[in-house]
């Protein structure tokens, strides 16, 4: 019983801490859309990190 809880709790640490690794944010994003109100479309969006300054 103990090595099962101990399992269960070590799945549980490690899905959130690789969750929690995945959430960095890329400089670069593909992005693809099936479909749209009629249900026929495609579209392939590409986004680049730009920085922005103020002066």
């Amino acid at each position: 019983m103990k090595k099962t809880a101990l399992l269960y709790v070590s799945f549980i640490f490690s899905g959130i801490y690789f969750s929690a690794l995945s959430q960095d944010i890329s400089k670069n994003a593909i992005g693809l859309r099936i479909g749209d109100n009629n249900g026929i479309g495609t579209e392939i969006s590409y986004q680049r990190h730009s920085k922005i300054t103020t002066e």
